[in-house]
């Protein structure tokens, strides 16, 4: 089962500021506790996003923490994680110019699955400039990205 959803939403009463929410879910018979590992394995992402030329990671994974991404063809990226509960719930936030990126990742047990909930967020004054240079890009992506972390978890692409 998967299913997408992207729109725009717009805060205050004036609807002067847009975001831009897109989330994606994918159901599937692998347990959280064979997901996580690799989902939580942040130095190994290249493996499981084919758009990511590598990370760098000083410690260990935890709230607050701050590494660098690099994706293929844009310059590196500087990260933070906001939440780290294993094994369960990853989001990190990178700051562009004119706005932040929030991406999020969520695993829940489904009786025998797991649901994988995954997110991103572009919020700022830049949310459509933001969005149309990479948002949808990242969205479109997202659905192989997924079959990869599975393909990981279940032991290939080494």
């Amino acid at each position: 089962m998967n299913r997408l959803k992207r729109n725009y939403f717009y805060k205050g009463h004036d609807h002067s500021e847009a975001a831009w929410h897109f989330s994606f879910q994918y159901q599937t018979d692998l347990p959280v506790e064979t997901i996580w590992p690799v989902l939580g394995r942040i130095q190994d992402w290249p493996k499981v996003d084919n758009r990511v030329a590598y990370v760098r990671i000083n410690e260990a994974p935890a709230a607050g923490v701050a590494y660098r991404l690099k994706p293929f063809k844009t310059p590196e990226l500087k990260m933070q994680i906001v939440k780290f509960e294993p094994p369960f719930l990853y989001s990190d936030l990178c700051r562009l110019p004119g706005a932040q990126v929030y991406f999020s990742h969520q695993l829940s047990k489904t009786g025998k699955e797991t649901l994988i909930r995954a997110s991103i967020e572009i919020d700022g004054p830049l949310t459509k400039f933001w969005v149309a240079v990479f948002g949808d890009k990242f969205a479109a992506g997202l659905h192989e990205q997924t079959e990869r972390l599975l393909i990981v978890a279940r032991g290939g692409i080494e």
